[in-house]
């Protein structure tokens, strides 16, 4: 069982996500370019995170700076992988895909700590590859050959949602796995602020491939760029609180992986204002998907 703080911290996570994304989704109508939105999300996320420091301790000893050096690298490969998914893909697909990263954060606990995952990992691996499946359909009543399906599902919208928040998702374990083991040593409200920091930093690196001047960005669309930039990264403080304080990260991704559900009924009920491609899909397709969340929420609450 977990603790209620790591169940709460880590549900409020999931719902400030899917709202945050949503906001991202929306600013994509004035075509703010992924690179100028990824930036622009890490820097606002560093500035959220920056208040921890008030409640942290002192850094003594500086040759341990390597480790949120490494945690902001998967921050910020997980974070462009999303921005990549959201803006060339369909919020409710990319997001319960990110809910497989469990998978990852058990394997690499099991790597680096030595931590056996649940013997439930096995079926929940079996009941995550259908809800891939479900997340992929499409619709159409004509059946087609299996080459051509690869064709139309990997080198298509959905099959490149997929694969980008796949990538995001093991990234991102990378992060939960080392925030617990690593951010002890530090107190996770000095760690955290830290090694965003160092992501805001690394991603000055995006600046020769900005999509612009932030200054030619339309003025309606700066509402929900910042909005969503500051959701995204106060749910990640309430995330990484959760993991560096109790030292749960499986149990607090189980509980955070609800976003792939949020996701799905935010789009269903209010899609039309946010995104009005995924609003307009077939019924059926919006069926499929709202099973293949339901599948992979089941499988991830089977590692528990």
């Amino acid at each position: 069982m977990i603790s209620s703080g790591t169940f709460w911290c880590s549900l409020a996570a999931a719902v400030i996500y899917t709202i945050g994304v949503l906001f991202l989704k929306r600013s994509t109508l004035w075509n703010p370019g992924p690179w100028r939105m990824t930036l622009l999300t890490n820097a606002i996320t560093a500035l959220v995170f920056a208040p921890m420091l008030l409640w942290g301790k002192p850094i003594n000893d500086f040759t341990m700076l390597w480790q949120p050096l490494v945690v902001a690298l998967c921050f910020v490969i997980g974070l462009i992988f999303v921005v990549l998914a959201v803006t060339q893909g369909d919020v409710s697909i990319a997001t319960p895909v990110l809910g497989l990263k469990i998978l990852f954060v058990a394997g690499q606990l099991l790597l680096f700590a030595g931590q056996v995952p649940s013997v439930w990992i096995w079926p929940a691996g079996v009941l995550a590859v259908l809800a891939v499946a479900c997340l992929s359909y499409q619709g159409g009543d004509r059946l087609v050959s299996s080459t051509e399906h690869r064709t139309s599902f990997w080198g298509g919208r959905v099959g490149l949602t997929t694969t980008y928040a796949l990538i995001a998702a093991f990234a991102y374990a990378g992060l939960d796995s080392m925030v617990q083991l690593w951010s002890p040593a530090f107190t996770v409200q000095t760690f955290m602020p830290v090694a965003m920091i160092f992501a805001a930093v690394i991603s000055l690196a995006m600046i020769p491939v900005l999509e612009g001047r932030y200054r030619d960005i339309p003025r309606p669309a700066w509402p929900w760029l910042v909005t969503g930039g500051f959701l995204t990264g106060l749910q990640a403080v309430f995330l990484s609180y959760a993991i560096g304080t109790w030292g749960q990260a499986a149990g607090a991704n189980v509980v955070y992986s609800s976003r792939g559900l949020w996701s799905v009924v935010a789009v269903v009920t209010v899609g039309s204002y946010f995104s009005k491609t995924e609003f307009t899909a077939p019924r059926s397709v919006k069926a499929m998907r709202l099973i293949g969340a339901a599948l992979i929420t089941l499988a991830i609450a089977m590692l528990l």
